[in-house]
């Protein structure tokens, strides 16, 4: 214990502080680290005034250690999540922080994301204060052994997270954990998707081969459920999938051009049970696509779909324009035989030409473009009635509209509702843009994404003006990719009520 007080640590302790149990253990934590003589980070130490989101990202960078309390209600947390996905992505950056994950009372699987991030990572479990002593124990004996070394076991540690019980892990390509509680991406059996026309539309598409689909939507409007919708139906229909998801790589992987081509062919290779190891030299867009025919088109006999999510990542990249002359290119190539029964699906969330302006080379304005939005007040109520209809009819209008019937938040509010008793309508519609209330961690999640796209500026000019700042047309159509705002004649407006009373609050 002298030896590890003589070389304090520096650590952010993440949690879900709604949760009673997260939030005794995360303190407990934090007492016992600062009595060895660590650094500690924890959010409720922020003063009164505090720039909210900058200030956890700063500390993210700061920290040496992430220490993740991983429970039933914390998992689902996007404070939570956007803490481990900032403290991963920096780490592959400048190799920190170390990410020690505890899980509070519960064993069972993670989702997507958290278990890319932390699916292959040993952990601690901690059932009751019995085990008090022990975790703070094992975190305190890591810290003195992870000095230069990597993520790495620990001697209280079980294995690695599990994503899925008894051997039902969800493929990346394809499936991704839903719960019950709210948390993105729905399953192909998930009694909570409400079916819009956008669906018609992809089984459509998915019936027929060589097509390309671009699926276009603000953040959270279910892009990703109905991909997953029409990866299923391009399965059934006897085609094979390599799937890329662009969000899970990091800036750094993102900087060079040639990596980046390199990275996803072999991901289209493993996804596709092909030989992904000693691929030659990638330089270019030809050189990939030369790839792409000779490993993959004249060894699979099915037909193929590649699929992309998260494309707006590379806005802004140098070789952006390089990289969609590539996918129109493997677009126009259907006329060979190799390539007509390729099929292309991107999920976007920007304007297409703000991806690539020149029309010949853009693969956004060829095929079918799916674009989706918020419910209709009759999703709405027909989203209340799977939830054994909490609200009346009017209480169905009026969540309508706080929400605008902005999906994500209208299943938060049905959930709400039906898993927390002492949660009425009238206290959800009180407490809604509260930093404690019923939304926050979604709401605090976009401070922070905010804060990290330089776009804060921007919202606030919006909540205050009905402008973005300087009228930039390249800031409105970021926000409005976010999710966070749309036009109401001439004016900016955020996307609504829910967002204009919140960032009215804590953008000032």
């Amino acid at each position: 214990m002298n030896q590890v007080r003589q070389c304090g640590r520096r650590f952010f302790v993440s949690y879900r502080r709604r949760a009673p149990d997260d939030a005794r253990l995360a303190r407990l934590l934090v007492d016992g680290l600062r009595a060895a003589g660590h650094e500690v980070f924890i959010d409720v130490d922020m003063p009164i005034g505090t720039d909210w989101a900058a200030e956890i990202t700063r500390r993210i960078q700061w920290c040496e250690y992430l220490v993740v309390l991983l429970s039933a209600e914390s998992i689902d947390s996007e404070m939570v999540q956007g803490e481990v996905r900032l403290a991963r992505h920096h780490r592959r950056d400048d190799g920190s922080p170390h990410v020690f994950p505890i899980r509070i009372r519960y064993e069972g699987a993670l989702d997507y994301e958290l278990t890319s991030y932390l699916g292959r990572l040993q952990h601690v479990v901690w059932n009751g204060t019995e085990d008090d002593a022990g975790v703070l124990e094992t975190l305190l004996a890591a810290a003195g052994r992870w000095q230069g070394a990597g993520d790495a076991a620990v001697d209280r540690s079980v294995g690695p997270c599990a994503s899925a019980a008894d051997g039902l892990r969800p493929r990346p390509s394809v499936d991704r954990t839903a719960l019950l509680r709210p948390t993105g991406t729905l399953r192909l059996d998930d009694r909570y998707y409400i079916q819009r026309p956008a669906d018609a539309a992809i089984a459509r598409v998915a019936a027929s081969s060589g097509e390309t689909l671009v699926i276009k939507g603000a953040r959270q409007v279910g892009k990703s459920s109905l991909l997953v919708r029409y990866v299923g139906a391009c399965r059934r229909a006897g085609k094979r999938v390599a799937f890329v998801d662009l969000q899970a790589m990091s800036d750094a992987q993102l900087s060079d051009y040639p990596a980046f081509l390199q990275r996803v062919l072999g991901v289209l290779l493993r996804r596709l049970d092909l030989p992904a190891d000693q691929l030659p030299a990638i330089e270019s867009g030809l050189d990939a696509t030369d790839l792409v025919e000779s490993r993959i088109l004249d060894r699979v006999e099915e037909p193929v779909v590649f699929a992309f999510e998260e494309v707006d990542r590379v806005l802004g990249r140098p070789w952006q324009k390089d990289f969609f002359a590539m996918l129109r290119t493997w677009h126009n190539r259907r006329w060979e035989p190799a390539w007509e029964q390729v099929d292309l699906a991107m999920v976007i969330a920007t304007e297409p030409y703000l991806l690539v302006d020149s029309a010949d080379q853009s693969p956004f304005n060829v095929g079918e473009l799916v674009q989706l939005g918020p419910f209709s007040p009759a999703a709405v109520g027909e989203l209340n009635e799977r939830y054994g209809a909490p609200l009346s009819a009017n209480e169905c209008r009026a969540l309508f509209d706080l929400t605008h019937g902005q999906p994500y938040l209208t299943r938060v509010a049905l959930y709400r509702l039906v898993a927390d008793p002492e949660t009425s309508w009238a206290s959800l519609q009180a407490s809604a843009d509260s930093d404690e209330g019923p939304f926050a961690d979604h709401l605090k999640a976009l401070l922070m994404l905010l804060h990290r796209a330089g776009l804060e500026e921007g919202m606030r000019a919006v909540v205050r003006r009905g402008q973005v700042a300087g009228n930039d047309p390249l800031t409105y159509y970021r926000l409005r990719g976010a999710g966070l705002v749309g036009k109401d004649g001439e004016r900016v407006v955020p996307a609504n009520l829910l967002y204009a009373r919140f960032f009215r609050k804590f953008l000032q």
